[in-house]
């Protein structure tokens, strides 16, 4: 979407007078968006080698894993299905 089609759509609703109704309405729709992202703490990337995440996708339960130790492979704990998962590093 274009940069002067964002400003039209945005100056018609900043200028539209909004119910208490309608906004709990547009609300709900964001929640749900929320609630099924997840959201991890701050990126580690910078502290970890290889360019590894603290928090990766579990293959089994699609639940986050998170990183519980880096020597010749990466060691991932899913919360989810409580299975250990490796990575090997590509140095």
């Amino acid at each position: 979407m274009s940069v002067e089609k964002r400003m039209e759509e945005f100056e018609k609703i900043s200028e539209k007078q909004v119910t208490p109704k309608e906004v709990s309405e547009r609300m709900a729709e964001f929640d749900k968006v929320a609630g099924a992202s997840k959201r991890t703490g701050g990126d580690k990337t910078g502290t970890l080698p290889y360019g590894l995440k603290r928090y990766s996708p579990c293959p089994r339960c699609g639940e986050f894993m998170e990183i519980q130790e880096v020597k010749e492979t990466a060691v991932y704990l899913c919360k989810g299905c409580n299975k250990i998962s490796t990575v090997e590093l590509h140095g």
